[in-house]
């Protein structure tokens, strides 16, 4: 291959087409003249228009729930993404966006015994990565960091499957280890962001 023409460069901007304005086809990516201009449009954090689309051998055909006038804009939705997606792919954001989460991932791994995972595992719950959305603390954290605080005795109680899952814990001192360890998370993660125009040009 000839570098002037197939270089890092061009690469990367191919790439980049293909990702923000490529459509999902039956076992590929395709890119669709005229069809990429399309905007999605958002009311009450869901599309406005959800459109969907089928491929024949020649041809697209977009289906949608409302109709449309004469020289009426015609808006698709992007599909089921975070604002962090939207901004990556197709350069926005929008507020009260459903779908928008973060991952939460904790920063500090703790040992945990047999009887812990077995818990762990019962309970079907993730022990370093979870989902977050919407500003709200999933239950699956929660039971999940009481679980790896316990100690063996608490553990070894009848009732702990319980106490994991109800509104007040295991006991108090369980229940502030898990919760300062959400707040040290969240500070470990707000650390990274810079504060200042200064700070802002290191990281470009």
């Amino acid at each position: 291959f000839s570098l002037e023409i197939h270089n890092f460069d061009l690469y990367m901007w191919a790439n980049h087409i293909v990702w923000s304005r490529g459509f999902q086809g039956n076992s590929s990516t395709i890119i669709i003249p005229m069809a990429d201009l399309l905007n999605m449009h958002t009311y009450n954090g869901a599309a406005e228009t959800v459109s969907t689309f089928k491929f024949t051998s020649d041809s697209i055909i977009f289906l949608t729930r409302r109709n449309y006038e004469i020289n009426q804009q015609i808006f698709v939705d992007y599909g089921k993404k975070t604002n962090s997606e939207f901004l990556s792919f197709y350069g926005f954001i929008f507020e009260g966006n459903v779908w928008n989460s973060i991952s939460f991932i904790l920063i500090k791994k703790r040992e945990l015994s047999k009887l812990q995972k077995d818990l762990l595992d019962s309970f079907d719950l993730p022990i370093n990565e979870f989902t977050i959305k919407r500003c709200k603390l999933p239950k699956k954290l929660i039971y999940s960091l009481r679980i790896q605080f316990a100690t063996e005795i608490e553990l070894s109680n009848e009732n702990i499957k319980q106490l994991i899952t109800s509104q007040f814990g295991i006991n108090k001192q369980n229940e502030i280890q898990v919760f300062q360890q959400i707040i040290d998370n969240c500070n470990y993660q707000l650390n990274k962001f810079p504060t200042s125009i200064e700070l802002s040009l290191i990281h470009i």
